[in-house]
């Protein structure tokens, strides 16, 4: 649909957005399905925790993109790419583990 050519900063949203929400779906599974919450550790640790996670799924997914860049897409001659470079993707990790982190500082906050 064109939306990394007319919208720059669209990439950079929707791994901010993908970041916040895998933390979102972690936190819910721990505190509704976890036999233990996440209100009983400190909030360092679960900062630190329910990040290092969405860090290892947003890793995989970056391995997702580069396969099929060098895989799928090149090999039918298709002119897109999905890895520019490998500053894209340190950038859409960082962006990824700052929403992690946001999003679990705000849920420890309305925890309580």
């Amino acid at each position: 649909m064109g939306f990394y050519e007319t919208l720059w900063q669209y990439d950079s949203l929707m791994h901010f957005i993908g970041g916040a929400w895998i933390a979102s779906i972690i936190i819910y599974l721990v505190e509704t399905r976890g036999k233990f919450s996440l209100s009983f550790v400190s909030p360092d640790f679960a900062m630190l925790s329910v990040s290092g996670i969405v860090l290892t799924i947003e890793l995989l997914w970056e391995y997702l993109e580069y396969t099929l860049d060098t895989i799928v897409l090149n090999s039918y001659n298709i002119a897109l790419s999905l890895q520019p470079s490998i500053f894209d993707t340190l950038k859409d990790l960082g962006i990824a583990w700052i929403a992690a982190i946001l999003y679990t500082i705000i849920a420890n906050k309305k925890r309580g």
